[in-house]
C-alpha cells in the first residue's frame, strides 16, 4: 500500500501584515481580510505603506503539505512534483519518496485570523505539459508507482492544466488502474479556468469512475461553482448539495467544507459534522490539506462517512491549533472531542 501524490510544489512565505508597531520588535497585525481590505481601499486615489513581517519559509504547495501530514500519521508516500530540477530545493529534503521534475513556485500566504490571501508566482508550474514533466522523470516510473498505489491524489488542478492531462492519460491506461484504486481530486478554486475546461475534465473523471472510485473534495465555493457549471441548485444544505454533485458526477464520494460545517455523500448515504470554531488560529496555509489527510485516512481504514467527516475535522484542526500535523496520537486525541 502507498499514496500517489501529485503535482504541485510551492515555497510559502507566511507573512503577517503590520496594523500598529509598538517597537522595533513587537507589532499588532492587521487581524482580518475586513480590516485589509478597509486599509486598501482608504488608499485608493492616493497611495499607502503596508509593512509586511516574514514569519516563516517553508515548503508549500497541495501536495507537499498533504504528503507531510499523510507521512506524520505514517502512512507511506510517493510525491511526485514541482521540488527543484534538477537538484532539489532544501525546502523539501525533510520529505520521502519525491520525484520532482520541476522548479517549485512561489506563494507569499498574507495570514489573517479569518483565512488568508495567496499571492503566488507560477514558474514553470502554470506551463509544464504532463509530457515534458513524464520525460524528466525515470522511464516507467509513474505506471509503477500507480499500480502499486491505494490512493492517487491529485491536486492543484486550476494552477497545473497537466492535472486534466494525467486525467485524460488514466483513461488511455487504465491498466494501472485494474486494483481499483481511490482517485482523490482538489480542484483548488477553479474560478479563474474557462468552464469548459472544467466540464471536459470532469468528464474525464466520470469516465475513470467507471474503473476506480473517484472522491472529490471541494469548499464550499468551489462546489457552489461545480453545481452551477452542471445546472444544479445551490440555494440547499452542504449534505444535499454533496448528495446532488455526487449523484450528477456519478462519483464515489463528494465532500464540502467549510470553516464551520463539513459535509459529504458517499455511495447515496449523506452526512454532516460542525466544525469546532478556532477564533485564533496558528496556522491558515494548509489547513485544506490537512483536512485531506485525514479524509484519505478515513478511505483508507474503510470508515463510514461520518467517520471520515471526523477524521477530516480532527486533522485540519489540529494544523490550524497548533501549526503542526497530526499525528496517530493527537488525531485520535482531538476524535475524542468531536
Amino acid at each position: 500500500m502507498s499514496i500517489f501524490v501529485g503535482f504541485d510544489g510551492f515555497i510559502d512565505t507566511l507573512i503577517q501584515c503590520v496594523d500598529t508597531r509598538k517597537s522595533s520588535t513587537s507589532f499588532h497585525p492587521i487581524a482580518t481580510i475586513s480590516d485589509f481590505a478597509h486599509r486598501i481601499q482608504k488608499a485608493a486615489g492616493k497611495s499607502t505603506n503596508i509593512e509586511c513581517v516574514v514569519q516563516d519559509r517553508l515548503l508549500g504547495g497541495n501536495g507537499p503539505l498533504l504528503a507531510q501530514t499523510l507521512l506524520s500519521l505514517a502512512l507511506p508516500v510517493n510525491l511526485v512534483g514541482c521540488f527543484g530540477y534538477p537538484s532539489l530545493s532544501q525546502e523539501f529534503t525533510s520529505l520521502k519518496n519525491i520525484h520532482s521534475f520541476a522548479q517549485p513556485g512561489e506563494t507569499e500566504a498574507l495570514e489573517f485570523r479569518d483565512g488568508k490571501l495567496l499571492l503566488g508566482k507560477m514558474g514553470e508550474i502554470g506551463t509544464l505539459s504532463l509530457e515534458k514533466a513524464f520525460s524528466r522523470l525515470p522511464r516507467g516510473l509513474i505506471p509503477e508507482l500507480l499500480q502499486q498505489s491505494t490512493v492517487i491524489a491529485t491536486l492543484n488542478w486550476t494552477m497545473m492544466p497537466l492535472v486534466g492531462e494525467f486525467w485524460h492519460w488514466l483513461l488511455d491506461h487504465r491498466e494501472y488502474l485494474q486494483h481499483k484504486p481511490y482517485i482523490f481530486v482538489d480542484l483548488c478554486d477553479p474560478a479563474k479556468r474557462a468552464q469548459t475546461d472544467l466540464k471536459k475534465d470532469l468528464d474525464s473523471l466520470k469516465k475513470l469512475n467507471a474503473t476506480a472510485p473517484v472522491v472529490l473534495g471541494l469548499n464550499k465555493s468551489e462546489a457552489e461553482q461545480t453545481a452551477k457549471l452542471l445546472h444544479l441548485p445551490t440555494d440547499i444544505s452542504l449534505s444535499e448539495l454533496a448528495h446532488s454533485l455526487t449523484s450528477s458526477l456519478k462519483f464515489h464520494a463528494v465532500i464540502i467544507h467549510t470553516r464551520q460545517e463539513v459535509a459529504g455523500s458517499l455511495e447515496g448515504t449523506k452526512k454532516s459534522l460542525q466544525v469546532p470554531p478556532c477564533s485564533h488560529p496558528k496556522r491558515a496555509t494548509g489547513a485544506g490539506d490537512n483536512f485531506n489527510a485525514g479524509l484519505i485516512l478515513g478511505l483508507l481504514e474503510k470508515k463510514p462517512l461520518d467517520e471520515i467527516l471526523k477524521y477530516a475535522v480532527a486533522t485540519s484542526g489540529i494544523w490550524v491549533r497548533t501549526g503542526e500535523s497530526a499525528t496517530s496520537t493527537s488525531l485520535h486525541s482531538f476524535l475524542k472531542k468531536l
